[in-house]
């Protein structure tokens, strides 16, 4: 229940829940955009505390004795219908499983570049997936393939700091 303040003619006047008076509806008269009788029905509704009325005995028995579903109904796919499709991976999760497979699976990592560049040929990760694609042909000891892609990298990212490491790698020559 709310609080009230004793009115004129007995009535009581309903205050906010932190104790500051409510305005009755002929006070919100003028007010654009305000249904003063809609403030006034608000104002004057009953109060109920979240969470103060408890379950039923009945229904919290049945909860107690009954397994929790597998899938909320909601969730489960029914047969008509269609079923979401995989988007694939993203443009960075390729990069990623391609970095962590680098050193023990050096030819995956290669498999994976492929897959970003045949996926994402502009992506925002072109730069990274480079890099990963000529470390993972030095690994499998394809210098001639990995020097090839250093210079070509080189001549696309002049000024990124890769460009540089590439050079002090000895895979192209400096400028």
């Amino acid at each position: 229940s709310g609080r009230a303040d004793p009115a004129p003619g007995g009535r009581s006047r309903p205050r906010h829940a932190f104790g500051a008076r409510l305005p009755e509806a002929h006070e919100l008269r003028g007010i654009g955009g305000v249904c003063p009788e809609g403030v006034a029905r608000a104002a004057s509704a009953p109060r109920r505390r979240v969470g103060a009325t408890a379950p039923a005995a009945g229904a919290m028995a049945r909860l107690a004795r009954e397994p929790p579903p597998d899938e909320p109904p909601e969730l489960e796919a029914s047969a008509d219908e269609p079923q979401a499709r995989d988007p694939g991976p993203t443009e960075v999760s390729l990069l990623v499983d391609a970095r962590r497979v680098l050193d023990a699976r050096p030819r995956e990592a290669l498999r994976l570049t492929r897959a970003h560049r045949e996926a994402f040929p502009a992506g925002r990760l072109a730069l990274e997936r480079e890099v990963l694609a000529i470390d993972a042909h030095v690994r499998l000891g394809e210098r001639r393939r990995a020097r090839r892609r250093a210079a070509a990298f080189v001549e696309r990212w002049p000024d990124s700091p890769h460009a540089a490491a590439l050079v002090a790698r000895g895979l192209v020559a400096p400028r």
